[in-house]
């Protein structure tokens, strides 16, 4: 059985496709968690009248303490053998499930994960690898983790073997604010050999750009540099291969996004030295393009005053 687990926080625009979309599934052995995380709109209610036509779904409620404490919930609540994560604004294909699952049973992969599509104002982009880098890809977790860098962070699109989770202990960390799925999957992937990969677009992420200011807070800022450097370390323990791009990949996105914060100072020194702070953890590496490596070199060599600067001129 499959369990998926979907935390909720005044979901009541979109939990019903999102469940619309669970129940329709071509596999039909799952358990739908629901974990209400202290709703105050009526998606509750809405839960519960599809969870009365449909035994597989149920609800659980808990008071408002964050997404991380509702997948905690819900894993610590799942009956099933492999474990997946859905949010509640988003949805599935139809063979969400079935495909994951038989990538998983024909490879004995530790961990399954497929490719999904963004819709971003009615824009739909589908987000799979090209036939190259499929075709690159060799079930090792240690080699392709490079290769599939933009499906590895999140938490949904992925299947997992409860078994390894609930041995592990592996939670998502309820102190942090952002992050969090970063860290779940990456303590994950140190236990793990093995992956496998969908090349389906089955995941539908309804991107919106709301809170993006609470997610440019101080505190945020340490968490990504708390997993930046535990990312450091795992590419370096682990041999992954490239592995050290992934990181600078991760600074380069750190830097754009903590130019500015919503809760500290923002004067050119201060920003400066806010970004200073990833230095210590860039990799000897040059990436493709001049413009990214000329920036990343920036950050690496301690010039963040000029990174500062530069984006100010070029973001008026």
């Amino acid at each position: 059985m499959i369990s998926v687990i979907i935390p909720m926080y005044n979901a009541q625009a979109s939990i019903g496709e999102c469940l619309r979309s669970l129940t329709k599934q071509t596999y039909k052995d799952i358990e739908i968690i629901v974990v209400n995380d202290g709703s105050t709109d009526d998606s509750p209610k809405i839960v519960e009248k599809m969870a009365s036509c449909d035994s597989r779904i149920r609800c659980i409620s808990q008071p408002n303490g964050g997404v991380s404490q509702a997948r905690n919930h819900g894993i610590s609540v799942s009956k099933g053998n492999y474990l997946c994560f859905v949010d509640s604004d988003d949805a599935v294909t139809e063979d969400y499930l079935s495909c994951l699952l038989n990538s998983m049973l024909d490879t004995g992969s530790d961990i399954t994960i497929c490719g999904f599509q963004m819709v971003t104002d009615n824009i739909i982009q589908d987000k799979i690898l090209d036939p190259a880098a499929y075709a690159s890809l060799s079930g090792k977790i240690t080699e392709d983790l490079y290769v599939l860098r933009d499906f590895i962070n999140s938490p949904w699109m992925k299947l997992y073997r409860a078994e390894i989770i609930r041995k592990h202990c592996i939670n998502f960390p309820p102190e942090m604010v952002i992050a969090e799925d970063q860290c779940f999957n990456y303590r994950y992937y140190e236990v793990c050999s093995s992956v496998s990969f969908v090349n389906k677009p089955n995941y539908i992420y309804y991107y919106t750009d709301s809170g993006l200011a609470s997610r440019k807070m101080m505190k945020c800022f340490q968490n990504d540099l708390d997993n930046i450097r535990s990312k450091s370390v795992f590419v370096q323990e682990k041999k992954i291969r490239n592995g050290e791009y992934i990181v600078a990949w991760d600074i380069c996105c750190a830097a754009r996004k903590y130019v500015f914060v919503s809760d500290g100072c923002n004067s050119v020194l201060q920003s400066s030295k806010r970004l200073r702070k990833l230095s210590s953890f860039c990799p000897k590496v040059h990436l493709k393009t001049k413009k990214e490596d000329l920036l990343f070199q920036l950050i690496r060599y301690r010039l963040c005053i000029v990174y500062v600067l530069y984006h100010r001129i070029t973001h008026k």
